[in-house]
């Protein structure tokens, strides 16, 4: 089931979580995808000669350049959704986790320290060989992949509702047809969600 939270902030409220430009949005995108892509071949390759220091150092600074590419893209995200509404209205579907800071230098740890025993202790098969190890090899970096991200992710959505929670909205702000009742901001000052008419 579903759930959601409305907000009425002020429109420079979400102004700092605008990209620069469109073309940011594409290259925040492209970078995300290209750090996958490094941290799997990095993991799938022959690590025999590497040192597990290195190795872990490597994809530490991987994951925290993917911590900021995704936490760019809720960020982004936040500025559309705000943006595709008329009435000034954020609405938030699904709650986030919440994870604290621990938490995540924690998770980051743990996902790092598996990827490094996924390099180091389990050698991945050649592609072409029969009964190849080689896509559950990949199956299992992406899924921890997708975990971290999915954390990444919730974190920064909660930390910007955070900020936000002095804009939420309740039932009380809304009739018994869910219209909002009025055009304030929760904190008083006038929105833009009805244009005067001349």
């Amino acid at each position: 089931m579903s759930s959601e939270r409305l907000f009425k902030p002020k429109k420079e409220q979400i102004e700092k979580y605008k990209p620069y430009t469109d073309e940011s949005v594409r290259s925040n995108e492209w970078y995300l995808k290209a750090i996958e892509i490094e941290i799997i071949v990095a993991c799938m390759s022959d690590n025999a000669n590497t040192e597990t220091q290195q190795l872990f150092k490597n994809i530490m600074s991987h994951l925290k350049m993917y911590e900021m590419c995704v936490r760019s893209m809720a960020q982004y995200n936040i500025y559309s959704w705000y943006n595709e509404e008329k009435d000034g209205v954020l609405c938030v579907y699904g709650g986030p986790e919440r994870f604290f800071d621990e938490d995540i230098r924690r998770i980051t740890y743990d996902i790092a320290k598996d990827l490094v025993m996924f390099s180091k202790l389990v050698k991945c098969d050649d592609y072409f060989k029969e009964n190849s190890n080689y896509f559950e090899i990949k199956n299992e970096i992406e899924d921890k992949l997708e975990y971290i991200k999915d954390v990444y992710y919730d974190s920064e959505l909660s930390n910007i509702m955070d900020e936000l929670k002095d804009c939420e909205l309740t039932d009380n702000d809304f009739d018994d047809f869910g219209n909002l009742k009025c055009s304030e901001n929760k904190d008083g000052d006038s929105g833009d969600m009805f244009e005067t008419l001349d």
